[in-house]
């Protein structure tokens, strides 16, 4: 779930030689080139934004003297790589492969976590993936889903092609709806003991009621936080069970820090994860001081944020109004 378009702990972050240096003893070599934007954006909103192709540490606010088209050819080094979308963006998968073959290049050879398949998929993965991803795509129901296979399917051809392991890392809508009025199994509910922070709790509460464009109730807010936080719990136990090296590929929503995969993680001390938002440029909001959902935090939501220009111009809650009344006028 990546949640209305845009959404990012806790450590120092220095910027020391070239090398990003985070808390956690994880760290990024840096390309000497200056921070230029891209010139083939693929998404057509927001590509002359001053903020697009810029890359920065959180939560300070340091800019990186990084240059996109050249990420492959930087050192990752983090054991847990968690890589946000917004999932109809074609730049933002782009960049994910840059990222994977940045590790690649490095002699690692990471697992790849997916939101984008279920768990009671993972024997379709293992059939079917080296074997032809057309019949992966049928057998899984992949854009009946809700998701676009051409987005994904670059990711897949190159664990394919590096031989990378892959794994199925969400919960299915029948498993959810299921966990309503059943107890989790104890696989996913030690990850829930401690709650959220009561600041992390607000924000995820306000961010589920904004990305449904405040039309839905208390009651439904609630259910979809349980939603949310199984959905987490999934893709840290897959991450977990996947071992190190590994990405997470999923929404910005899921590789947070404060409540997604990259805070449960932190909770049992396993700290070392590096998380990367991928967030759409907005009109009129030219400085990164402007995304208070990033900036005006004490603690990080994302490790490293990333600026592309936007898939959609839409506003995305007169899409929803127009689909509800659509909806109404149907016998």
């Amino acid at each position: 779930m990546e949640f209305f378009r845009l959404t990012f702990n806790r450590g120092q972050t220095l910027l020391r030689q070239g090398r990003l240096v985070l808390a956690a003893g994880l760290s990024l070599t840096l390309s000497a080139c200056s921070n230029l934007p891209l010139h083939d954006w693929q998404s057509p909103y927001g590509q002359e934004h001053p903020l697009a192709g810029t890359v920065w540490s959180m939560p300070g606010g340091q800019r990186l003297n990084i240059y996109l088209e050249e990420l492959q050819y930087s050192e990752f080094h983090a054991p847990w790589l968690l890589i946000g979308e917004v999932h109809d963006n074609p730049d933002h998968h782009r960049i994910q492969r840059q990222l994977i073959e940045s590790q690649i290049r490095a002699g690692h050879y990471p697992a790849l976590v997916f939101e984008q398949f279920d768990q009671g998929q993972q024997p379709l993965l293992d059939e079917y993936l080296r074997k032809d991803l057309s019949t992966l795509e049928a057998r899984s129901e992949f854009e009946a889903r809700g998701w676009d296979w051409s987005y994904y399917r670059p990711l897949l051809e190159l664990a394919v092609t590096y031989r990378l392991r892959v794994y199925a890392g969400n919960l299915s809508r029948q498993q959810l709806k299921e966990m309503r009025t059943a107890t989790p199994p104890d696989s996913l509910s030690r990850w829930l003991e401690q709650p959220l922070a009561p600041e992390a709790q607000r924000t995820l509460e306000d961010d589920l009621l904004t990305s449904h464009c405040n039309m839905i109730d208390e009651q439904t807010v609630k259910l979809l936080v349980r939603g949310q936080r199984l959905r987490d719990a999934g893709l840290a136990q897959t991450l977990v069970q996947a071992g190190q090296p590994a990405v997470l590929i999923a929404g910005n929503g899921h590789v947070r820090r404060d409540y997604g995969v990259g805070g449960l993680l932190e909770q049992r001390q396993w700290r070392s994860v590096l998380s990367i938002g991928l967030i759409e440029v907005l009109p009129g909001k030219e400085r990164l001081e402007d995304y208070e959902g990033l900036y005006n935090m004490d603690d990080r939501v994302f490790d490293i944020v990333i600026f592309t220009p936007r898939a959609r111009d839409e506003d995305p809650c007169v899409t929803f109004k127009k689909q509800l009344q659509e909806m109404g006028e149907k016998p």
